[in-house]
């Protein structure tokens, strides 16, 4: 059943893109690909509307694609964090306290009080 609503959201969304590329096209040079975003995406919501099914998996199936995508770009900066914790070398170390000493001392909460 959500495959419906996102279908009529491609759908819409496709037409938008379509009506913004020509109205811009005298503003601007090679609209042409955001033509041919809307009318993939207008060609992607008829299919889910014709197959709700099909389109949910295709959903799902990019959902997925997602997340895998997602989690393999984390892996990388959760890699050299894990390498400064062993190394114990912190980019920006004690700043924090720096920072937060110079905002107590700059709204009378420093030590002499």
């Amino acid at each position: 059943m959500l495959a419906l609503p996102i279908g009529a959201l491609t759908l819409v969304s496709g037409v938008l893109d379509i009506a913004v590329a020509i109205r811009l096209r005298n503003l601007i040079e090679g609209e042409w690909p955001l033509l041919l975003s809307g009318a993939m995406a207008i060609v992607s919501g008829l299919l889910v509307f014709t197959n709700p099914a099909a389109g949910a998996l295709a959903l799902v199936t990019l959902f997925s694609l997602c997340l895998l995508l997602s989690g393999a770009t984390l892996l990388a900066p959760g890699l050299r964090m894990r390498a400064w914790h062993r190394h114990g070398r912190y980019p920006g170390a004690g700043t924090e306290r720096r920072v937060l000493s110079e905002r107590r001392a700059s709204k009378g909460h420093g030590a002499g009080r």
